[in-house]
């Protein structure tokens, strides 16, 4: 009770989860607390300790050990450290040698800028939890589809480093090859990738080949950034109802993604690795999509053409 005076937000762990909490000293608490606030700058003291108990019973050494590793390898301007930590509160899970493995990576073998570090940790912190193997996988897969400024790539689309490769990438590069688009097209448009195979990607290609539309016709960006209303009503010219209607049928009897053809190309290799985009230690990170494809075509019918 004494340490809940500190802050306006008292840290309030959830204690049927974390138990131990209530057993902790109250100067070792009082102590973390103090750090956090009066050193690291944190304001949401309520939603960090929640995100990570254990930071209440870190030693100062403990806490400040991350942050200034990001002050000093990373770049992060000290004012902009409390809003990383409040981000991602597991930075405090990481040690300073975990840290520096995935700075390395980013510098050295990825080739990110210098200035783009500090950007990437900013808003994308979680990346800083991400195995180096995992974000090595990510690398050589854009370098096998062609990508030859990788570093650029990841700049435009930090998550990227997290995906899946087999379970994620592959699928939806995979999806593009079968209609002959290519390399060039995810380069121009980079959150192509970020965007659900299932839910977004995979019917809305069905619907414009149920309308006689092709693929090649649209920019990504144009396809998959507007809403489904807008995809609908604004890029098709048809009725929002229509699409929703074909969406939900899609849904219903979407089968597997069957790589055949120009699909072979970027067909997983060896055994396919599970799990999500992000690890477990990232927070609220997107799932990797699972690859589901389109249905068996139906009869193909005339529709109207896009807007000029």
């Amino acid at each position: 009770a004494a340490a809940s005076g500190r802050d306006a937000s008292s840290p309030t762990p959830r204690y049927r989860q974390h138990p131990w909490v209530l057993a902790a000293p109250v100067g070792t608490v009082r102590e973390a607390i103090g750090v956090l606030v009066e050193e690291v700058g944190v304001r949401k003291l309520e939603s960090v300790t929640r995100s990570y108990p254990r930071a209440l019973l870190a030693s100062r050494a403990e806490l400040l050990a991350p942050v200034e590793m990001l002050k000093r390898r990373a770049g992060v301007a000290p004012g902009d450290a409390a809003g990383l930590v409040e981000a991602f509160p597991l930075v405090f899970g990481l040690s300073a040698g975990q840290i520096e493995r995935v700075l390395d990576f980013w510098t050295n073998d990825l080739g990110l800028r210098d200035e783009d570090v500090p950007k990437i940790c900013r808003a994308f912190p979680s990346l800083l939890g991400v195995e180096v193997e995992r974000q090595a996988n990510v690398r050589a897969f854009l370098r096998e589809i062609g990508v030859n400024n990788v570093a650029r790539f990841a700049t435009r689309l930090p998550p990227v480093l997290a995906y899946d490769v087999d379970a994620d990438l592959r699928p939806k590069m995979a999806h593009l090859a079968a209609r002959a688009l290519s390399v060039y097209d995810v380069v121009r448009f980079p959150a192509y990738f970020s965007y659900p195979l299932e839910g977004v990607i995979a019917p809305r290609t069905a619907f414009l080949e149920e309308l006689g539309l092709p693929l090649t016709r649209f920019e990504l960006k144009t396809l998959f950034t507007p809403s489904d209303e807008q995809f609908a009503e604004r890029v098709l010219r048809v009725d929002a109802a229509e699409y929703a209607s074909f969406k939900k049928a899609f849904a219903s009897e979407s089968s597997a993604l069957n790589p055949r053809g120009p699909l072979r190309k970027f067909a997983p290799r060896g055994k396919k690795s599970g799990g999500g985009a992000f690890p477990s230690i990232s927070p609220g990170a997107p799932p990797a999509s699972d690859g589901d494809g389109p249905p068996k075509k139906g009869r193909r019918r005339r529709g109207p053409r896009p807007a000029a």
